[in-house]
């Protein structure tokens, strides 16, 4: 227990000390998804801090870390404590890092998204206060607007994290006989680049339902109609969707690279996994 007690001070710690990069990539993304922009970032970025200064790219840092350091405070342990529960009864590693993704992606989902909700409304509002956010809220569930696409982005971003990572990693060892440093940086660069490009289409969706002026609608593959209906053809509305990949990818990439090579660190230290290897 106290273990986790420790992967849990480390995940908080790293997400404060990552989040004054994090948070303007993030902003940064999210603007660019609200407004449909499809053309390159660095003008976008120029334009909006003319406009609006550079403190503007830091809107809702403060609730933002809060969110973050919770995340990361659970997550890191669960990603060692899933796989350990799961290890009594599945010996396939896939399905184990496969049912660990899940589980995390549904009880983070649903218990996330009231501070999701709130980190996009204050990112895309012209009035980004806390009280105008309250006073917008009319009822509970509408801090739950989004949770579908939440749901589906954190499936697809978790199964596929953990899937990959745990997959080249073993790969490493095979062809290597270990893991260094530079395989894990080189791990997280590949993974955050493949994960970023098949979750776009929903983390797209929840920006647009989770926004000022949300779009609202249960149905995922209505609400994408909707949004990608300015363009004709289907290579138009692909870069509707994927617009602002790339700053979502090198958010992304600095996330998995550090997350990576903490993972690495603490399965070594407390999973079964390697734990039963050397004992």
């Amino acid at each position: 227990m106290q273990d986790y007690g420790y992967a849990c001070g480390i995940g908080a710690v790293r997400a404060m000390v990552l989040m004054p990069i994090e948070h303007p990539l993030d902003y940064i993304k999210t603007q660019i998804q609200s407004k449909f922009y499809m053309g390159p970032a660095i003008p976008f970025v120029r334009e909006h801090v003319k406009q609006n200064g550079f403190m503007k790219l830091y809107t809702g840092f403060l609730p933002n870390t809060f969110r973050a350091s919770i995340k990361q405070a659970y997550r890191l342990p669960l990603m060692v404590a899933f796989p350990n529960l799961y290890r009594r009864f599945i010996s396939k590693e896939n399905i184990i890092q496969t049912l660990t993704g899940i589980s995390i992606a549904v009880l983070e989902s649903y218990f996330m998204c009231p501070l999701e909700r709130l980190k996009i409304w204050l990112m895309t509002s012209p009035k980004s206060t806390l009280m105008s956010f309250y006073y917008q809220i009319d009822h509970f569930k509408e801090l739950f607007k989004g949770v579908n696409a939440l749901l589906v982005r954190q499936t697809l971003s978790w199964v596929t994290f953990l899937g990959l990572t745990s997959l080249f990693k073993e790969t490493t060892i095979t062809y290597k006989g270990k893991v260094d440093y530079y395989d894990l940086l080189a791990i997280g660069a590949i993974v955050g680049v493949l994960n970023t490009l098949i979750i776009m289409p929903a983390d797209f969706i929840k920006t647009h339902q989770q926004k000022f002026k949300d779009v609202s609608g249960k149905n995922l593959f209505i609400v994408l109609k909707l949004l990608t209906n300015s363009e004709n053809s289907l290579k138009g509305k692909f870069r509707i969707v994927y617009c602002g990949w790339k700053v979502r990818m090198l958010n992304y990439i600095i996330n998995a690279v550090f997350t990576v090579s903490l993972v690495d660190y603490l399965e070594h230290r407390i999973s079964t996994r390697y734990i039963h290897k050397h004992s």
